[in-house]
């Protein structure tokens, strides 16, 4: 559990650093005058987002049901259920990062 609220506060802290350098320099805006194709970067930035965002929630609520069942019980009740979910949230987070380096790919090449 240790490592994975270590992971977690450094994908929240990159996120957190991300959006701060993003709005500091006015948004993404600056760097759309070489982007070809605008309607779809927006569908794919806002399909990253949603993607992120569930991230964010499903890795929330995985660490904090293992927080609390290492409190009541000493173990992780469900470790089916908690494998499963962990395979369903690597599967999210590798979506997040492909789509996140198309999005960089987008307004950097």
């Amino acid at each position: 559990i240790i490592y994975q609220i270590i992971l977690f506060t450094i994908f929240i802290g990159v996120i957190g650093f991300f959006e701060y350098g993003i709005r500091s320099i006015d948004g993404f805006d600056r760097f759309l005058v070489n982007v070809s194709n605008i309607k779809f970067f927006y569908i794919l930035l806002i399909l990253h987002i949603i993607i992120a965002l569930v991230t964010i929630i499903i890795w929330t609520h995985l660490i904090a049901k293992a927080i609390i069942d290492y409190k009541r019980y000493g173990k992780i009740v469900d470790k089916k259920r908690h494998l499963k979910e962990s395979k369903i949230l690597f599967f999210i987070l590798s979506i997040t990062a492909v789509s996140g380096f198309g999005i960089y790919l987008i307004l950097f090449t």
